[in-house]
């Protein structure tokens, strides 16, 4: 597999969704969302993207939400973009608009034979511990791990992970990827001092048979300044 740096938005409302406008991605390779976001009372029901007008991004299981901190994760996917530049468009419904704030970490990943990815597993976690840790149960011998976790302290990266970004909101919005060439039960972990805590995690495997081999690329996104642009406002 191969990996792309990070593209970040801010955006404020989830209720409302944000939009992301993305260029320099290549047709045929995955695009995946890591979406961070507050949702004070309620857990986020629904999450619904789309790339380009017309590519729908899968939702990957359901958010992972800390009812203590209101903290929630989710990402999507989508396997293989048929446009090089486009609006990323997403919404929640069910959250407790408008004392919502969301934030979203793109990333173009792909094989490097077959181009387009798949799903091969996926895990979550919430918690109130140092040194948060959730299991993802592989079944393909290459994927690309990426995920994310919000916590109310500085955190660092597992073992063996590579820092994927970081959003400085609630102390801090954490993500890291990891290439891992065996197939089983991995370990997606961060080390530090943390109280409340959730996370989420994919292994993203090729469409077709690939070996694996790490690339970057800079999708740059319309408007950004240091790959960072801010929508709308915070609303308190």
């Amino acid at each position: 597999m191969a990996y792309s740096a990070q593209a970040l938005v801010e955006q404020a409302d989830a209720t409302s969704g944000g939009t992301i406008a993305l260029t320099g991605l290549t047709i045929g390779r995955g695009l995946t969302v890591t979406f961070f976001l507050h949702s004070a009372g309620s857990t986020p029901s629904a999450l619904a993207a789309t790339f380009n007008g017309t590519d729908v991004l899968t939702v990957i299981d359901s958010p992972s939400y800390n009812s203590t901190s209101s903290w929630a994760i989710q990402m999507a996917y989508f396997p293989a973009v048929t446009a090089a530049s486009g609006n990323l468009v997403y919404t929640f419904s069910g959250t407790d608009n408008p004392n919502e704030i969301s934030y979203a970490i793109v990333k173009e990943i792909y094989d490097t034979v077959a181009g387009g990815i798949d799903v091969d597993a996926s895990g979550s976690g919430t918690g109130s511990s140092t040194d948060p840790t959730f299991n993802i149960a592989t079944t393909a011998s290459s994927n690309l791990i990426i995920g994310g976790l919000s916590s109310n302290a500085a955190l660092t990266v597992g073992s063996g992970y590579t820092d994927n970004g970081s959003i400085t909101w609630y102390i801090g919005e954490w993500s890291q990827y990891q290439i891992y060439s065996s197939s089983g039960t991995k370990t997606f972990n961060f080390t530090g001092l943390t109280s409340q805590w959730a996370g989420a995690a994919t292994a993203f495997k090729a469409a077709a048979a690939g070996g694996p081999s790490v690339a970057q690329t800079w999708p740059a996104m319309v408007g950004a300044t240091n790959n960072a642009v801010m929508i709308g406002r915070r609303f308190i």
